[in-house]
Formats: C-alpha cells, structure tokens, sequence
C-alpha cells in the first residue's frame, strides 16, 4: 500500500513539473511596465556586452559566440545576441520552446509589430542578419531596433530607428541557405499570451502645459514656445502656420528643446512679406499614437512687438482714438469693474502704477486704491471682464506690452494667444474685456500711455548729526495731485542712521548713511540725504562752590554765566565714534602755568579742592579722528566774557591777567562743515605787546610798505601829499580794535570811522589828506592810548594827539606829508609833546 501511495505522490509532481513546464512555454504573460521593460533592456545590454566568451570557438572579427541554455544550439554575431534576447525574455530561443514563425503575409502595418519581435533576414551580398524590436511609433510609422554587428565590430550593441515600410522590405527577402537555414526572411514570436507586452495600455494624448507667443515676437516674425508632455513618451510635435493668402498650411517638425520645451520661429519671409493674422495649430503625438491637436489660438498679428524698454511707470491709459477718455475704475473694491471715464488730471483713479516684471511682462496697479488690473478669474476667452483685485502675482495679474500700430495693446500673460484687452463699442462707460485680436487696425485694442512724469524734492540733501539727535525730512511730490501716494523711506545703513515711515531720521552712531526717499506712485523716482553721524563729545566742568555739573554736549554750556564763579577743572569725552584717536586736553592753572601732561578719556584736567581758577585751556584730536573732524572751543573770561573760537590745539582763554574762566563750550567739526567764527580773539596775554601797522597812500608814489609803532609813513621835505591811510592793530593781548577817519581836500571830514585795515582818504583822484583822528575800541581802550602826529605842509611836525583828537591843520589847504603812530600802556607819558597838534584857521 505504501508502494502505491509512493508511486501515486510521484505521478502527481511529474504531472505538476510537465504542467509547470507546459505553462512556462505556452502561456506565459510577460507584461512589463515602461520602467520594468527599460530596465530589463538594459540589463541586457550590460550583461551581453562584459560577457566573457569561450575563445576558440570563434573566428577574428566574429567574436561573440552565444550557446542557448536550453536546446544547446549556438551562434555567433547578431542571431547570438538575438537568441541572447530571446533567451532572457522568454527563456529559450528560435529553435526550442513554443516560439513561432511568421512572415510577411501576416505582418501589414507596424501594428502588427510587438515589443520583442526577433526579425532574421537576408541583409544582401550574402550575409543575414538578426534584430530585435525594441519600440514602436505607430503615429510615425516607424520601428525602434537593437543590433549587434551588422557593420561594426561585434560587441558594439545599436539601437536606430527604421521605417516600417523597411521592415516590411526584409520580410519580403529570401534567405540565403546557412547552417541549415533556408526559405523566408520570418519574425520569431512566442504564441498565444506568451507575448512581451506593456502594462497599463496607453490612451492618454499629450498636454499642452504652457505656451506663450507675445514674448518672442519681432517686426518680421515671432516665435511659439511650447510646453508638451505625456504619460509615456511625446514623439513628435508639429505647428501649422497659414495666413489669409497662404494657399496652405506650412507645417514644421520640431525636436524636444529642453524640458520638454518646443519652439516654432515664424518668419514673415515665408509667408510672402504678408502683413495680417497669423492662424496656428499645434499637433502632438506619443509613442501610442494619441494626438494632441490644438486650433484654438487666436490668430497672431504680425509685427506686433513685445515693449521692453518702457521701465517703471505712471500713466493713464487712453484709447488712441478717443483721447478724451481714460480706463478708471467702477468701485473702490476687489471685483470692481474697468471701464471708460472721461479724462480727468486731478483724479487718481485713472491713474496706473506700472511694473516691470523680470520676464518682461507688466503689473499694472490702481493708484488710487493699490488694487490690481485683472483678468477676472485668469480666463481665457473672448468677453471676459476686466477688473481690479487684490495682488495675487497670478498670469491674470501680469500683461504683455505690445508695441502696435504706434501704440500699445494689453496682452494678458493668461491668454498666452494673444487675446488683447478692449473697449466695445469704443464710448463713455465701455467696459474693458478681453476679446481675441481683433485685427491689425483695431481702434477697441489701441491704446496710449499718458506718462505722469512725477519730480520728488527733500528739504535737506545733507546732514551732519550727532548720535540720538533727530532731525524730520520731508518729501514734496510735484505735480501736486499725485502728492497722496506719499513715498517710502530707506536707510542705507541703520546702524548709523534710522528713518520712519514718516521720514523722521535719528542718528545712532558714527559713520555715514543714505537716506532714500521714494514715490509709491509707480515712478519710483528717488531723492537722497547723505547723513553723517559724529561722534558726541561731552565734558563737565569743576565750579566752585557748586562742584562737579552734569555732562553737557557739542556746543552746549558748561560752567556759569553772571555768578563770577570759577572753573577749576574739566572733564571731556568721545562716545558712539568708530573712528580710531581720541580727545586730548591741558588746562592753564593759577599759580601753576600750563599743564606738562595731556588728559584723555575722562581724566581731570585742574584741581580739586584747592580752590585755584582754570585761566585757559587747549584741546586736541590725535589719530584718524583728526583727520576727519576739527575740534572747536571757547571760553566765557572774566573781565573779557565770552572770546572767539579756539581750534586744534590752540589757546582759549587769558593769561597773565589772573582773570578765571566761568564758562566753556565744545563742539566737533566734520571737516567741511560749517564752522563757528568770531571776530574777536580767543586768547589774550597780558606780557604781548600789541602792535599797530600803518601804510599812506602817497602822490607818485602810491602805497608804501607798513611800517609799526612810531616810525615815519609818508615823506619829508618831499613836498608830496598824503592822499590816504590804512592803520590795524596786531598781537593784540585783549579784545578791540582801532577805528580811524581823515579830513580830506574838497570833501571835509569823513562821515564813517575806518577799522582794521579799512581806506581812509582817497585813490585816484589827487586829494589831500589835511587831517586825523585815530581811536581804540573795546578793551584795548581801556588799557592803552593811541598816540599819533602829522608832518603839515609849512608846518612840519605837529604835537602829538590822541585818543580821537585831531591832528593836522584845517582851513590853511596844508597837505599832511607824514605820520606817526604809537601805542601807549595806560598811565604812561606821552611819547612827546603834545602842543600844537593840530591848527585850525
């Protein structure tokens, strides 16, 4: 019984194996996908071409030699590697297995091909030769074949692509007797469902994804750009092209650019010259021969050309025929209507903000409300309205410029075949909407920009600041009406310089920053201030009975003004400053004279507690900073007040007076800048003597040379007449000056004193100066005398005057022939007599 069953078992696995057997070369199904297919293909070709094969058993030039895996059969060149194939695909080859034969009387178009097909046939000359399909383009009519050594050396696998009706030619062949081989060229295909197909049969036509023609078009001609992709594979693209006298479509095969980009240049040159609409069609096919066939672009007028050079803009757009009408808008909201107005300069809501995107097309904006020209809902077809919407950065939103007919047309970025925008029926109250290109001479699609050429003025172009001031610039828009779209504010460099929205700048730390202002309204016209930030310098004074101040700053008072209390020491330092140096400074002390050392950084220059005046001092910048800035002083003196401007080292103050500072002010000069002055001295010294110059004006001779401080000017015993005078004082250790006037031949006694080197008397005219009066001023008369006399025609030297007093004649017609004058320390004696200095008849 356990024979049986043994026997039973062992029947029932051969029948399994024989039925397993029986499926594997009868219905086998070989579906593969795309991706499946190609990798197997491909693993194929590696595998074949780095087989090693069994050397010897080929002859030279005949070098791949392949024996079946299952019937043993071997074979050399191309029907080796197409058995190889075979092999791989179905397991066995054209002689074992259940493949079939079939010839040309079953094979009528390139449908009847499938994917795997082995073709043997007779190549000519006496050879044949072996293929295998790989592909086929039912749409093109053609076969994509794999060969090994049909010319070149046998391990060079090639894939080309045949005409079907080439592959029909070789079916139609005799083969030439060859290793047994004889009668008709034949396919090699397994029966039934044991056949190499592709999963998932393809129905789907290419996709038109993206086109476009307004961007590429030129005077004579424009070009179609194209996006097309499919499922499996796009294997050919074609345009049409025809114009009204074309007798025919002029049709173009184009070959994938890039990324599945297709591109059709129309040249004008082939269409006759001919001026007018250009109709397209666009055709596309894939490897399964589903169709895409496009013929609903608008026609394309030719010479219309894409506007690049209009940059950013403001301006109304007015229908070139009706230029007393404008686009403006219906409501202030999304969604609200474009239509015609009647022009109007004061109203913004016909005004339009345009920019330039980076592809060349146009956002238009609404100035009056910020909303933007729309294509409502991004349609594409004729009497879609044209609206204002919210910035969405959409194709609706984005439009072409066409240059046309010495205007310009809108052409939505959506409606890439050249739909257009326009105005039926052309009056008051046409809606805008966009309709396809009407024609070359279309009024409707005809539009001009009346350009608002806005100008932007700043109140300040430049600003010297320190860090935490504040300053409020203001913008002014002209023309007046486009005022309210306002502008914005930019710093270049905020760390140096801050600017709000509302153009109020605040300095932070040193450096330099652009303020830009810039209009909203679409010109973006902009204005700069140039800010430059200095560095603070504060200090704070020792004063007595009331000890150390608070800080001041740049140019601010430190000490006291009225109260007759002494300064009796000082502090001073740079804040927020990038620049490298420092601030250095010395003070001049009672009973001690002028410091040895230089102070920095804060450090105390003076005393304290010792109740010793500060009588002056000096102030320095060191390093770069003294390249760039100048550092400016003054002091408030007892006696003297407030005395001139000090810089860079110099002395401010008194010395030799025991007179104490009260007061002091500092301030950091940009080099360039305005700058304080004076006309007053910033430091007098009591052991300076002052010196007064003088020069005449003397007949045939002219001016002589200054002389000082007693000596003669003029001649003697000459007989030549003094005609005029020029008198200054210099070294002079306190504040004043020296006025002076003469009394001249003809004319009498001057009406206004002369000072500081000022003409007295006359040049020119050969009048004699008869008489003088010289006088001091300010505190230099209150510590000294001017004395002076005359060499008089007749006369000779007069007594000495002074102080105002006249000296020289009057009424005797008596020329002055020479002068002295001389300075003289309150309380001394004359420097001669004083008798007889002047004579008056």
């Amino acid at each position: 019984m356990n024979e049986v069953k043994k026997v039973f078992v062992k029947v029932i696995v051969l029948m399994i194996i024989i039925l397993g057997m029986k499926m594997c070369f009868s219905n086998q199904s070989y579906a593969l996908t795309q991706q499946e297919y190609k990798t197997k293909i491909d693993s194929i070709l590696a595998t074949w071409e780095n087989k090693k094969f069994n050397e010897g058993t080929y002859s030279e030039g005949h070098n791949s030699y392949y024996t079946c895996t299952k019937c043993g059969k071997g074979a050399w060149e191309c029907l080796a590697f197409s058995r190889y194939v075979l092999n791989q695909f179905y397991g066995c080859c054209d002689c074992c297995g259940n493949l079939t034969s079939l010839y040309s009387e079953n094979i009528n178009s390139v449908k009847d091909l499938r994917v795997g097909d082995g073709l043997r046939y007779n190549g000519g000359a006496g050879w044949n030769h072996s293929i295998i399909i790989i592909d086929t383009d039912q749409v093109g009519n053609t076969v994509q074949i794999l060969e090994c050594n049909q010319i070149y050396d046998t391990h060079l696998v090639t894939q080309r692509t045949e005409p079907f009706s080439e592959i029909k030619n070789w079916l139609n062949v005799n083969l030439v007797n060859k290793n047994g081989e004889s009668g008709r060229a034949y396919l090699i295909r397994s029966p039934g469902n044991n056949v190499l197909s592709l999963k998932n049969t393809d129905t789907e036509p290419p996709k038109l994804n993206d086109l476009n023609v307004q961007k590429h078009a030129t005077t004579t001609s424009f070009i179609v750009t194209a996006n097309i992709t499919d499922n499996v594979k796009v294997t050919k693209v074609q345009f049409a092209v025809k114009t009204e006298g074309d007798p025919d479509w002029v049709w173009t095969n184009l070959e994938n650019q890039s990324s599945n980009n297709y591109t059709c240049t129309v040249q004008k040159s082939a269409h006759g010259n001919r001026d007018g609409l250009y109709k397209i069609e666009i055709h596309a096919y894939d490897a399964n021969g589903n169709h895409l066939y496009n013929s609903d672009l608008t026609p394309i007028p030719m010479g219309s050309t894409m506007a690049t050079n209009l940059g950013n803009f403001t301006a109304r757009i007015v229908p070139k025929t009706k230029t007393d009408l404008a686009l403006g808008i219906d409501g202030t909201t999304s969604g609200s209507n474009v239509s015609t107005k009647t022009k109007s300069l004061t109203d913004l809501s016909q005004l339009w903000k345009f920019e330039k995107q980076s592809d060349d097309t146009y956002k238009i904006t609404n100035v009056s409300t910020g909303l933007v020209l729309d294509i409502c809902g991004g349609k594409n077809a004729d009497a879609t309205n044209v609206e204002i919407y919210t910035s969405n950065d959409t194709k609706a939103q984005r439009f072409c410029i066409m240059n046309y007919n010495g205007a310009y047309r809108l052409s939505g970025l959506c409606s890439p075949d050249w739909k257009a925008i326009g105005l039926p029926g052309l009056k008051l109250g046409s809606n805008a909407e966009l309709h396809q290109v009407w024609g070359l001479t279309n009024d409707a699609q005809t539009f001009i920009f009346e350009k608002v050429e806005t100008n932007l003025k700043l109140n300040r172009t430049e600003l010297i600041k320190i860090s935490g001031e504040r300053e409020q610039l203001s913008a002014t828009i002209e023309p007046s009406y486009m005022a309210s779209s306002g502008v914005t504010w930019k710093s270049s460099n905020t760390a140096v310089a801050t600017v709000n929205s509302s153009g109020t700048i605040t300095a932070v730390k040193e450096g330099t920053a652009k303020i830009t202002a810039t209009t909203k309204d679409g010109s973006n016209v902009s204005k700069t201030c140039t800010v430059y930030v200095k560095p603070n310098v504060k200090y704070t004074t020792h004063v007595q009975n009331e000890g150390w101040q608070n800080y001041v700053k740049d140019g601010s008072q430190a000490g006291t003004s009225g109260k007759g209390l002494r300064l009796e020491a000082i502090k001073i330092k740079l804040e927020n400053k990038t620049t490298s140096g420092n601030i250095e400074y010395r003070t001049h002390i009672q009973n001690i004279g002028w410091e040895s050392t230089w102070k920095q950084n804060d450090s105390i220059s003076g005393t304290s507690g010792k109740g010793l005046r500060l009588e002056a001092i000096q102030l320095r910048l060191t390093g770069d900073l003294a390249n760039k800035y100048d550092i400016y002083y003054r002091v408030h003196a007892q006696n003297f007040g407030w005395l001139g401007w000090a810089k860079n080292g110099a002395s401010a103050g008194t010395q030799g007076y025991a007179y104490r500072l009260e007061a002091i002010q500092i301030q950091l000069i940009k080099k360039g800048e305005i700058y304080p002055t004076s006309k007053i001295a910033a430091f007098y010294n009591a052991n300076i003597v002052p010196v007064v110059n003088y020069t005449t004006h003397v007949q045939n001779i002219g001016w002589q040379s200054y002389v000082k401080d007693g000596a003669m000017s003029g001649t003697s015993g000459k007989g030549l007449r003094i005609e005029a005078i020029k008198v200054k004082l210099t070294n002079m250790p306190v504040t004043g000056g020296i006025e002076y006037r003469t009394h001249i031949q003809n004319i009498g006694w001057e009406s206004a004193w002369k000072q500081n080197d000022g003409i007295s008397g006359t040049s020119g005219k050969g009048l004699r100066v008869e008489a003088i009066q010289l006088r001091l001023t300010g505190n230099m008369a209150s510590q000294y005398d001017v004395y002076y006399r005359v060499h008089a025609q007749n006369l000779g030297w007069l007594g000495w005057a002074k102080n105002g007093a006249s000296a020289g004649t009057q009424g005797y017609a008596y020329r002055l022939e020479g002068i002295q004058i001389k300075l003289v320390k309150k309380g001394l004696a004359a420097p001669g007599t004083t008798a007889n200095a002047f004579v008056k008849k």
